[in-house]
């Protein structure tokens, strides 16, 4: 920790930007979304690192910020229903489900196990009617992208 946040000690951040893929391969921090860490913490100190690691980059980035750049630029903004809609209803229950299942995934024993809980899972989705809130996001997702000029 270093003034409240968290940083990585310095000959693992070399490595991240010298060799990303031994990396990933040895530390798998930035290898998964699945337990994404999130929160202001970690969104100051990973500010704080590409700022200190990789100036030119950082300087451009906030050039670019007062554009309202999107640097995921795949069409994949904003894409979940208003949650006060039916189909932002179904949206909440499907992750609360997903919450729920991703700790019986990681602790599955054996292939079966797995295999059950994620049928289970899709099951439990298609139960409260995931496909709405799929076209909803599909939807908002073709949208997003034709204001970006990606179509």
């Amino acid at each position: 920790m270093v003034d409240g946040l968290p940083k990585y000690k310095q000959e693992i951040m070399d490595l991240s930007l010298k060799d990303n893929n031994a990396f990933n391969a040895q530390y798998g921090f930035n290898d998964s979304t699945l337990l994404m860490r999130a929160g202001k913490v970690w969104d100051d100190a990973s500010a704080r690192d590409f700022q200190e690691q990789q100036p030119e980059q950082f300087a451009a980035a906030k050039l670019l910020e007062k554009y309202n750049f999107d640097s995921y630029s795949l069409g994949m903004d904003n894409l979940e229903p208003d949650g006060s809609t039916p189909e932002g209803v179904i949206n909440g229950k499907v992750k609360d489900l997903w919450n729920k299942t991703i700790p019986k995934l990681i602790l599955s024993e054996i292939d079966a196990e797995f295999d059950n809980t994620y049928n289970d899972f899709i099951g439990q989705m298609d139960k409260v009617g995931a496909e709405k809130a799929e076209k909803v996001m599909y939807q908002r997702h073709l949208e997003d992208m034709k204001k970006k000029g990606v179509q």
